[in-house]
C-alpha cells in the first residue's frame, strides 16, 4: 500500500527436488547354505531426510552368478559354496551386501575303495562321495577333511592320497560340515621284499662260512630257486 493505493501478487515457493543419497541393502552380511533362497530389500535415503522402499525399483546384480543368482525383485538363490556381493542400483546410486554361501551338511559320506589294503611305501587314492538330503550325490574328495587314526601306520594328504608307513591296521576318516565317515585300512609288508641271507654249513667241528660258501643277495638269487 502506498498513498492509499494497494496492490498484491502471488508468490510461489517451490521446495528443491529431493535426490537419492544412498541405498541400504539388507540383510547386510548373510550366510546361506547352497540351495537356499534369501529375499533382499533396498531402502533409499533421500536428501530431505526421508526414506523409501525401493526394492522393486532398484536393479539387482550378483558379482558371481556361479555362487549366487538374484532376480529383478531381489530374491537371491545360493548356487554353490563361496562368497559374492549383491548390489542394488538406482539413478547411479548403489548399495551392496556381502554374502557367504556354505556347503550344506551331507546326510552321509561314502569312502571308496572300501577297506583298502596296500603295501608299505605304496599309495592308495581314496574318493569321498556325499549323499545330500535330496538324494543327489557329489564328489567331495577335495572338500572333506581327511585324517588317519594312527599316523605311524599310514598318512593321508588333503586330496585323500594314503601312503603306507608301517605294517598294521588303522582307520581313515573323512569329515564335512559335521558329517563323518570312516573306513578300516591295512598296510602290509610287500610280498616281493628281498633281503640278504647267508647260508651256513652245519658242522659240529666248526662255525661260520667256509671258502666254498657265499652270502646270498637279491642280485645273485634267481626268483625260480
Amino acid at each position: 500500500t502506498f498513498q492509499g493505493v494497494s496492490g498484491s501478487t502471488a508468490l510461489h515457493v517451490t521446495a528443491p527436488a529431493k535426490t537419492l543419497s544412498s541405498i541400504a541393502v539388507s540383510p547386510l552380511n548373510p550366510t546361506l547354505q547352497a540351495g537356499a533362497t534369501q529375499q533382499f530389500t533396498a531402502v533409499g535415503n533421500y536428501s530431505d531426510g526421508s526414506t523409501a522402499d525401493i526394492t522393486t525399483q532398484a536393479a539387482w546384480t550378483s558379482a558371481d552368478a556361479k555362487v549366487l543368482t538374484i532376480d529383478v525383485k531381489g530374491l537371491a538363490t545360493a548356487v554353490a559354496a563361496g562368497a559374492t556381493t549383491v548390489t542394488a542400483a538406482l539413478t547411479n546410486v548403489t548399495g551392496s551386501a556381502n554374502v557367504t554361501i556354505s556347503q550344506p551338511a551331507p546326510q552321509s559320506i561314502a569312502i571308496t575303495p572300501a577297506s583298502p589294503q596296500f603295501a608299505i611305501g605304496s599309495t592308495q587314492q581314496l574318493t569321498a562321495t556325499a549323499t545330500n538330503s535330496d538324494g543327489s550325490t557329489q564328489d567331495v574328495t577335495s572338500s572333506v577333511t581327511w585324517s588317519v587314526a594312527n599316523a605311524a601306520v599310514a598318512n593321508v594328504n588333503a586330496s585323500g592320497l594314503l601312503t603306507g608307513i608301517a605294517s598294521g591296521s588303522t582307520q581313515v576318516t573323512a569329515s564335512l560340515n559335521g558329517t563323518t565317515s570312516s573306513q578300516p585300512i591295512q598296510v602290509i609288508t610287500p610280498t616281493n621284499s628281498l633281503v640278504n641271507v647267508s647260508t651256513w654249513h652245519v658242522d659240529t667241528n666248526r662255525s661260520g662260512l667256509n671258502s666254498g660258501e657265499v652270502s646270498l643277495t637279491p642280485s645273485n638269487v634267481s626268483p625260480d630257486h
